[in-house]
């Protein structure tokens, strides 16, 4: 878990503190950052509110910090929402087609329909 780290450090939280707030041992945070002890669903669920990101980013599954119910608020819709998940799966070659594809249509969205 090492993005649990590297969340923890960038809020300047020490691991005595973290594990205060989520009611476990010190030495339990220690386990989670280091990958010899995973957190209970529980545990996870307040270590991501409390660190105010998403259960994936802590379990490094994703490099996106913000919670789903956060990019839902910012405007995003679940139709939105799968496809930047579909996004992702693509390799570095489709992604940059895929690039070119929309600056094509947001170009001729400017231009009058045929």
């Amino acid at each position: 878990m090492k993005n649990l780290r590297q969340i923890r450090e960038k809020k300047r939280l020490t691991q005595r503190r973290l594990s205060m707030e989520v009611g476990v041992a010190q030495e339990t945070i220690s386990a989670y950052e280091i990958g010899r002890a995973f957190p209970r669903g529980d545990v996870l669920i307040s270590l991501a509110d409390f660190l105010g990101t998403s259960t994936d980013y802590l379990l490094d599954r994703t490099d996106i910090k913000e919670p789903v119910d956060r990019l839902t608020m910012h405007g995003s819709n679940a139709e939105e929402l799968e496809l930047i998940a579909q996004y992702r799966q693509l390799n570095h070659i489709q992604k940059t087609k895929m690039q070119g594809f929309l600056m094509v249509i947001l170009e001729s969205h400017t231009l009058p329909d045929a």
